[in-house]
């Protein structure tokens, strides 16, 4: 059989123990001593002045993180939920009725004439706002004629029909 081997680990933790970690104290004891007869040597020691810059460069990224998070937009548990709803103008066609109203409907609703609250009449188509000088920003049920939406009280072009 052959010899057993030293266990590395031991061996290190030996000389650790034994002989590196008193020297360091007494390194250190000679450091304090020197220190303190001349305190400027304190700042000319390489560690206290790479441990300063790392303590600084902390500082420095966690001030820039900070400024980060008060700089991004709002997280989405903050932030509201998508719409899923339009609200439509819509104007009573009936000529004894006339009434302007909103109604809230699912994107993409399309499904006029609707029921008008006032006359009871399923008359409500949906309503755009006419700017021209004529109507002077008051809202119509649009008229479609050659491919565009027109008004049907000055005839100004509204928008394309789809």
């Amino acid at each position: 059989m052959s010899a057993p081997r030293d266990n590395r680990l031991i061996t290190w933790y030996l000389l650790l123990k034994d002989e590196w970690l008193p020297a360091q104290w007494t390194r250190l004891k000679d450091w304090f001593s020197a220190v303190r007869a001349e305190p400027h040597l304190f700042w000319q020691t390489p560690q206290v002045r790479y441990g300063g810059i790392a303590v600084g460069v902390l500082v420095a990224v966690w001030f820039l993180a900070g400024l980060a998070r008060m700089l991004e937009p709002a997280n989405a548990r903050e932030m509201q939920p998508q719409a899923t709803t339009a609200t439509f103008h819509v104007l009573c066609t009936n000529p004894d009725c006339k009434h302007h109203f909103l109604v809230e409907r699912k994107f993409g609703f399309d499904d006029f004439p609707v029921q008008c609250p006032r006359c009871k009449q399923k008359t409500g188509q949906h309503a755009v706002r006419c700017v021209s000088t004529l109507c002077g920003g008051k809202y119509v049920a649009p008229i479609e004629m050659d491919g565009e939406l027109r008004c049907p009280e000055c005839g100004a072009v509204l928008g394309s029909a789809r």
